[in-house]
């Protein structure tokens, strides 16, 4: 009978040495017992192994076959062994997907093993999507040269490889670490697919500028219904569209950063009693005028300071040129995924925690929602979903306290 132990599988992570391994084992005080093994299957134990009890070093097949190490990827190679990999299986929800940390210093590799992985995602049909904030991974599509890094793929029987198929977004206006022949394409933000509650909080607006950030919003919604902008005139599917709308998820379509902009400018400029010059070209007839002047008469509000605060970091957001670009198409993942496509969003360019956040965020909801459209429509056809794993880079600045 050969055991198979927790505490011995762990001494052998913690050496190179493979002849140690017997003198390491020596040392131990005590060894837990995980089962016994019958025609290689791990069964538990009908009572407790007697004190002094000889134990015997499983070799490197067999602690694979125990430790079920033979599955469909390969994310490394265990210590303590010449050549064993450490793999994991696609189908189980116990391994993947879930949330995942890699945790390292700088330059201890975690680059490296982000690479590693969406590689093997890849060939077994998972789509990820990378969210590089330092635009470490836009190269992957290109084979390693450090001298290294060759070395050790050598050392385990490897070849470098570039990971292919590899798609490079980018912000409109700013630039990516990526280069030709990588595919390369810049994309924009629409302010209406951002959650006003996300954009509030991501602005770390205070409570009386976010209290002033929903009066312009309920305003601007009511502006664009009664200019028949959105809904349109007699369009009853997307009257209850409107009705429909959760705007925890998602903001109130076809509203502009630039609308938003000109409403708080009307209610500022009301206060002051003086005149404003809509930037919106729909807002510029006596009509619309008439319009948002009723509905800006009917706010409830005062302190000018305070508008101008909120109207300071509403133009601040404007002056990124990010939203309702119209130089590059807004950003539709939904379109993007597909088995085996890597999507790396170069975020290295920014130069701002409020732009990253935006983005993600932004992203993140993009990802659930077309997973979600994805996923009924598979059932519907029983077809199977594209499988997309998401790597965040550098997380806990992207994470509130």
């Amino acid at each position: 009978m050969k055991l198979l132990n927790y505490s011995r599988f762990l001494v052998l992570l913690s050496t190179h040495w493979c002849n140690r391994r017997r003198h390491l084992l020596r040392k131990l005080d005590a060894i837990g017992v995980l089962g016994e093994e019958s025609d290689n299957v791990l069964e538990p134990l009908p009572f407790r192994s007697l004190p002094n009890s000889p134990v015997f070093v499983l070799e490197q097949e067999e602690t694979r076959t125990m430790l079920r190490l033979i599955q469909d990827l390969t994310i490394g190679f265990a210590v303590g062994f010449e050549n064993m990999a450490v793999q994991i299986p696609l189908n189980r929800k116990s391994v993947l997907p879930r949330h995942v940390g890699i945790l390292g210093t700088t330059g201890g590799g975690k680059s490296t093993t982000v690479s590693g992985l969406i590689h093997q995602f890849q060939k077994v049909g998972i789509c990820p999507i990378v969210i590089d904030t330092e635009g470490e991974c836009t190269q992957m599509d290109r084979p390693t040269m450090d001298p290294i890094m060759l070395r050790l793929l050598k050392r385990v029987e490897q070849n470098p490889e570039g990971v292919p198929n590899v798609f490079v977004l980018h912000l409109v206006g700013r630039e990516t670490n990526a280069e030709p022949p990588t595919r390369i394409r810049p994309f924009s933000l629409e302010f209406s697919s951002s959650s006003p509650y996300a954009v509030a909080e991501i602005l770390e607006l205070s409570d009386a500028q976010v209290d002033r950030f929903f009066k312009t919003y309920d305003v601007a919604k009511l502006v664009l219904k009664e200019l028949w902008i959105l809904p349109g005139k007699n369009n009853h599917e997307e009257e209850r569209f409107v009705l429909e709308l959760n705007e925890f998820e998602v903001g109130y379509p076809r509203l502009s950063l630039s609308q938003m902009i000109d409403i708080a400018s009307f209610i500022l400029n009301s206060l002051a009693h003086s005149e404003y010059v809509p930037y919106n070209a729909e807002f510029r007839s006596d009509e619309a005028k008439r319009f948002i002047q009723q509905r800006v008469g009917a706010v409830q509000t005062n302190n000018e300071i305070s508008w101008k605060a909120l109207l300071g970091k509403l133009r601040r957001l404007r002056r990124m040129d990010i939203f309702d670009n119209p130089r590059a198409d807004p950003l539709h993942i939904d379109q993007m995924i597909a088995p085996g496509r890597t999507i790396i969003v170069d975020m290295s360019d920014a130069d701002s925690t409020v732009i990253d956040n935006l983005v993600i965020s932004n992203i993140l909801r993009n990802i659930q929602q077309a997973q979600e459209k994805a996923y009924e429509r598979a059932t519907q056809e029983n077809q199977p979903t594209t499988p997309v794993m998401i790597f965040l880079e550098e997380a806990h600045e992207f994470l509130s306290r």
